[in-house]
């Protein structure tokens, strides 16, 4: 599951953790440091205790962990976000923090919700239709399978090697190594037939200057939010 800890009072926080095999992958942390205190091995399975100190204000990064983590607050507040944003829950010392094992909930790219993630795929779609019917396809076909629900999929399927692309962006992580995400290298394309269509494609052209590293991810966003109102479609 990947969450966040941040201390929250001007006093370090400080967890100790035992985790089987608990190898958590994550983004980067932030005032946030750790040292090993004990480890051990029995019936296969690793158990790993760990003093973790949290400064004010620092943060673990979001992460997950393969084998399940127990962790105790020892000093200072710790303040625990869930893999949407939301505080689930606040712990101070002497509380007893759980994390379930796996990537089940993992923190999806910038992580802006479930409103945003549906906004952009709309949006998506919309741009897919305008491209589309210019360059004389059926509506019937880009509502289908082959055009709304492959769309759906690669916005929403961690399957999906464009998504997987995505989200690694959003992190801050490098690309996901052995795969190849084929929209990595059509966006551009994407974007020329567009402008020789006259067609607008704000969102894609977005994701292709991203990509190309033209414009922070930020930057595309605020670009995208500053755009003037317009009637759907």
């Amino acid at each position: 599951m990947r969450s966040r800890h941040m201390g929250m009072l001007p006093l370090a926080v400080a967890v100790s953790l035992v985790a089987p095999q608990a190898h958590g992958g994550a983004t980067p942390a932030n005032g946030t440091s750790s040292h090993p205190v004990t480890q051990s091995s029995m019936d296969g399975r690793d158990f790993i205790i760990r003093d973790v100190t949290i400064d004010a204000g620092g943060s673990t990064g979001w992460h997950w962990h393969d084998g399940t983590l127990t962790g105790a607050v020892k000093q200072g507040t710790l303040t625990h976000y869930a893999a949407n944003c939301t505080v689930d829950g606040v712990y101070n010392a002497g509380d007893v923090v759980s994390e379930p094992a796996g990537q089940d909930h993992v923190h999806v790219g910038r992580n802006l919700g479930a409103s945003s993630q549906a906004a952009l795929t709309t949006r998506g779609f919309s741009e897919l239709m305008r491209l589309g019917q210019a360059c004389g396809a059926r509506s019937e076909t880009m509502a289908g399978l082959s055009g709304l629900g492959d769309l759906i999929l690669t916005c929403s399927n961690q399957q999906s090697r464009n998504f997987a692309l995505g989200i690694a962006l959003g992190r801050g992580e490098a690309k996901p190594a052995g795969k190849l995400a084929e929209g990595e290298f059509t966006a551009p394309v994407l974007i020329e037939l567009a402008l020789s269509k006259d067609v607008e494609l704000p969102v894609s052209s977005a994701v292709a200057a991203i990509l190309a590293g033209k414009v922070s991810i930020d930057a595309a966003i605020e670009g995208l939010l500053t755009r003037p109102f317009r009637a759907e479609g």
